[in-house]
């Protein structure tokens, strides 16, 4: 187990046993990686969308072509507040539904036809992350968790969908609002050009 694994294992059984022990009322819920509007510090967040909109190749860690389950925030937000509504949820981990986990370079290519752009894959192996890392503390904590993006990884929140159903809004749906915000947040005047250029 890695250290942040550790770390999460050590925080649940805490926060858990206060629960049995009648000191507070706790519920767990937990996502993959989130994405969307408002969401920058993410494998899919501030630098996937800037390299994205400026027709720069865009980065994704470890291999491209393995499944990797991603959240969109406003599943993720909604599904807090429903475990958050509910007596039934006390005192358990939940894993909140995700749309069906894609590769890295379906991804993109999502992201590529809701912005208009044609976008090129980078991926970043575990030797550029460590070089990297040298001198950018995030992408160093990132080194931990690559093993997430060379083996399929995969979230199974059907435990949630049969005690609250709800469906995961597709990410086709969730890639098109995460670029509006973007686009919104302040592009280049020179990348949005090129994609109307381009959708024209």
């Amino acid at each position: 187990m890695t250290r942040k694994g550790k770390l999460r294992k050590h925080l649940a059984e805490t926060v858990l046993a206060a629960h049995a022990q009648g000191q507070i009322q706790a519920t767990i819920g937990r996502a993959p990686d989130v994405y969307g509007p408002g969401v920058r510090t993410s494998v899919v967040g501030e630098q996937f969308f800037t390299a994205l909109l400026a027709g720069k190749r865009v980065p994704w860690l470890g291999k491209l072509d393995v499944p990797h389950a991603l959240s969109f925030v406003e599943d993720f937000a909604r599904g807090l507040i429903v475990l958050g509504t509910h007596e039934q949820a006390l005192g358990q981990v939940w894993h909140i539904p995700t749309a069906q986990a894609l590769t890295g370079r379906q991804y993109i290519a999502l992201a590529s036809e809701a912005a208009g752009v044609q976008a090129r894959a980078l991926a970043v192996p575990g030797l550029l992350l460590r070089v990297l890392g040298l001198t950018n503390a995030v992408l160093r904590e990132s080194v931990e968790l690559l093993y997430e993006f060379n083996e399929p990884y995969l979230f199974d929140g059907s435990k949630y969908i049969r005690a609250f159903g709800g469906i995961p809004t597709p990410h086709h749906e969730a890639m098109r609002q995460a670029v509006a915000w973007y686009w919104k947040s302040g592009v280049p005047k020179a990348s949005k050009q090129a994609s109307e250029e381009m959708k024209g």
